[in-house]
């Protein structure tokens, strides 16, 4: 049987490398079309990651496992950027006030008295 069925192959092979110019119109035709339905379902080849002898199963697994994992863990990293950008820029500006109070003469108590504010706001010359 497997003798019959390569026979057979061949025959068509043969047929396929004489070409369509000796075959009837309608069978040129009924190839055309069963040539393209074929390529029609034909997967088309995808890039993917690939390892030798586990390409695909190991491209299907990062793309379906682990998309959401490294988007949470991208979010996470972001978060935590900003929140380490907003802390130094706190910093940045407590470390200036602090520098300011004490290269200064007036003793912290001062600028806690709302009296003292209230006179530094009348005194200074931009309120003329």
């Amino acid at each position: 049987m497997m003798n019959e069925e390569l026979q057979f192959a061949h025959k068509i092979r043969h047929v396929l490398y004489e070409g369509t110019d000796t075959l009837d119109a309608k069978i040129a035709t009924r190839l055309h079309q069963a040539r393209t339905a074929a390529l029609g379902h034909q997967r088309q080849p995808a890039a993917l990651l690939s390892l030798a002898g586990i390409g695909h199963v190991t491209a299907d697994f990062f793309r379906s496992s682990l998309a959401p994992t490294v988007l949470a863990f991208a979010l996470v990293i972001g978060a935590a950027g900003a929140l380490y950008i907003n802390d130094t820029m706190r910093d940045n500006e407590t470390e200036e006030i602090d520098s300011a109070l004490l290269s200064d003469e007036l003793p912290i108590n001062a600028y806690l008295d709302d009296g003292f504010q209230a006179w530094v706001n009348a005194a200074s010359p931009s309120s003329d």
